[in-house]
């Protein structure tokens, strides 16, 4: 099937409590055949447990159930002790998720009879068979993941997450230049080829085999493979939209300088840029023991991550967090920040969106990687090193630990050294009175 912008305008519109927070959550599967589609799925905020949910559909509540357990999640996020207490389930009624229409679908989750969060997806009847479904190895280095329905599913809703973003501020029609970095294997990408009256889509990556796939097997796009630094060989202000799904979530505040000044180089005046982040929200549901770090540093880059180790230098790809406060403050440098959406997409990432001025004097702006670089005493610079001298002192605090350590260690080995010695002595002198005793017994 296929859709247009008016189809794509209906379901933003139909978005039940614009304003309502939204959580943590997936919507693990659905099915839409026999007379009753089954939807299952959950919801998760680390600070506040629910007691139920509402179903909603295009706008309109059709159900509620209770919260259910879901030990997978207990499992995955065991550091929140009510996460066990996050799954719903429902049997919709006859008649809702036509086999010939897109629709939306929402989950509110409450505290009683009170709204709390929500989370929301396009969906559409043939989400399973809609795009090709690239290898496996592919799929798991771009989404952790070997379900394929759950990829398919999960790359059609960050689509509508980034899609309800761009068409609030502006629709992507036509006549318009569209670039997915980091699109991997078409993850989002792909969801383009049904739509009728979109923009035009390129696609890069530094994975050479997924830009090989994509070229392949998606239809409508164009892709190639870039660098680990800029410059990419796109030329200055040469799209009207710039979208990264999970790229910024692993990479160093340096290479995310880098790279925000060469999105800022291609893309537009006036143009939009939108990129996920690991935020705050993420770090308390992934790692809670470190969102005191996190709000610290305002950027938690010294995470390893191994997946793309097979042909991306150890150190490049990382778990970064960073808070909105960061965020805000470093990436305007390069853009407009016009929102900042706490899970903004696919329920656990937080959605930056951004435009390029319009005025040229801002487009040219000393840029952070640089001064730092090449050791500037910009306020950047200053946090840098403030930064590195709260490492060193922590460092030194840790050696003076092990120093005591030692020290205690040296003085438990003297001393055992001395029980040693005493147990010899006292092992001598029964020899000695053995011997004797032993010498005695002979002379009789």
């Amino acid at each position: 099937m296929t859709f247009t912008q008016d189809d794509l305008r209906r379901l933003v519109a139909a978005e039940p409590f614009p304003e309502l927070r939204r959580s943590a959550g997936d919507f693990q599967d659905i099915e839409f055949g026999g007379d009753e589609p089954a939807l299952r799925g959950w919801m998760l905020l680390p600070d506040r447990e629910l007691d139920g949910t509402r179903l909603f559909v295009d706008g309109k509540q059709i159900a509620t159930a209770p919260i259910t357990p879901v030990d997978s999640v207990a499992e995955f996020f065991w550091q929140v002790p009510h996460a066990r207490w996050s799954g719903f389930s429902y049997a919709l009624p006859r008649g809702y998720l036509q086999e010939s229409a897109l629709a939306r679908v929402d989950i509110v989750g409450c505290r009683g009879e009170q709204p709390v969060c929500k989370i929301g997806a396009w969906f559409r009847p043939d989400i399973y068979t809609n795009v090709p479904l690239p290898p496996e190895e592919l799929v798991w280095r771009v989404a952790h993941t070997r379900n394929m329905r759950g990829f398919r599913a999960g790359g059609f809703r960050a689509f509508g997450d980034f899609m309800t973003a761009a068409l609030r501020h502006g629709a992507p029609g036509p006549e318009q230049q569209l670039l997915d970095w980091g699109c991997g294997c078409g993850r989002v990408t792909a969801h383009f080829g049904s739509f009728q009256d979109g923009p035009a889509v390129r696609g890069c990556d530094i994975d050479a085999e997924a830009i090989a796939w994509c070229n392949q097997n998606l239809t409508r796009g164009t892709f190639i493979a870039n660098g680990l630094w800029p410059p990419t060989p796109y030329a200055d202000a040469s799209f009207d939209l710039i979208m990264s799904y999970s790229v910024f979530t692993h990479l160093s505040r340096e290479a995310q300088q880098a790279w925000l000044s060469e999105m800022q180089r291609i893309l537009k005046p006036g143009g939009l840029f939108l990129a996920s982040v690991h935020g705050e929200s993420a770090a308390r549901l992934h790692m809670p023991d470190r969102v005191a770090q996190v709000q610290e540093l305002g950027i938690l880059d010294s995470l390893p991550d191994a997946t793309l180790e097979s042909f991306v230098p150890r150190g490049y790809y990382r778990a970064v967090f960073q808070t909105q406060a960061y965020t805000r403050a470093e990436w305007s440098e390069w853009f407009d920040i016009l929102e900042f959406n706490e899970y903004g997409i696919g329920a656990y990432q937080d959605l930056v969106v951004m435009q390029k001025s319009l005025d040229p004097a801002k487009w040219n702006r000393p840029k952070t990687v640089n001064r730092v670089a090449r050791g500037g005493t910009s306020s950047d610079a200053q946090a840098q090193t403030a930064e590195l001298e709260r490492e060193i002192a922590t460092l030194k605090q840790q050696m003076q630990t092990q120093e005591g350590a030692m020290v205690a260690l040296d003085k438990w080995a003297h001393e055992m050294e001395r029980t040693v010695k005493q147990q010899q002595e006292v092992i001598w002198r029964y020899e000695q009175m053995l011997s004797v005793r032993l010498a005695r017994r002979f002379r009789r």
